[in-house]
């Protein structure tokens, strides 16, 4: 899943949490718990995708080689 998709998808989750908070100020009985169960399970994914965006690491600009003994990461195979 690429950045933007899950920046979209959270977007969605947080949406749809906030249309259930709504919904449960009028809700009862089953509609109510079936409405509680719902929001459970989106707040369980959201924290799983938040924690998914939290790992997914920035791209690293590649570094440009200062000499022939040293590749592209900076690091001399010199001894």
């Amino acid at each position: 899943m690429n950045r933007q998709l899950l920046d979209e998808t959270i977007a969605y989750l947080r949406k749809e949490l906030t249309s259930i908070h709504h919904d449960l100020t009028w809700a009862d009985g089953v509609q109510a718990e079936s409405f509680r169960v719902r929001q459970i399970r989106l707040r369980a994914e959201l924290d799983r995708l938040e924690a998914l965006r939290r790992t997914i690491a920035a791209p690293i600009p590649m570094l440009a080689s200062t000499s022939p003994a040293q590749p592209a990461g900076g690091i001399s195979i010199e001894r």
